[in-house]
């Protein structure tokens, strides 16, 4: 996970999910810092640009979904965790993305 403190305005991050109940088919977005809002009910609402073709163009994610947004190295790591364990036909286990 990255960590709220770990955030950089303009620091590019991954959003990782995964398309299949095995979690064999990583889903990748790239996301682009902008700030840290307030939502409706005063929780902190981390503000993202999507990268690529996307609507909406921008989201907010509670902190709880920052567990699975990833810095480049750690979204390295993630793959690489994830293909030893199909090919050992190990159940994977998602790991957050803050590798500190």
């Amino acid at each position: 996970m990255v960590s709220r403190d770990r955030l950089k305005v303009g620091a590019y991050y991954f959003f990782v999910t995964y398309e299949d109940r095995d979690l064999t088919v990583p889903v990748i977005e790239t996301l682009r810092f902008r700030e840290v809002t307030t939502g409706g009910e005063g929780t902190d609402l981390f503000l993202f640009d999507r990268m690529g073709e996307h609507e909406p163009p921008q989201c907010r994610l509670p902190e709880g979904l920052l567990e699975i947004v990833f810095e480049f190295d750690a979204l390295v790591s993630e793959l690489e965790a994830n293909r030893a364990a199909q090919r050992s036909g190990r159940t994977y286990e998602p790991r957050s993305g803050d590798t500190r």
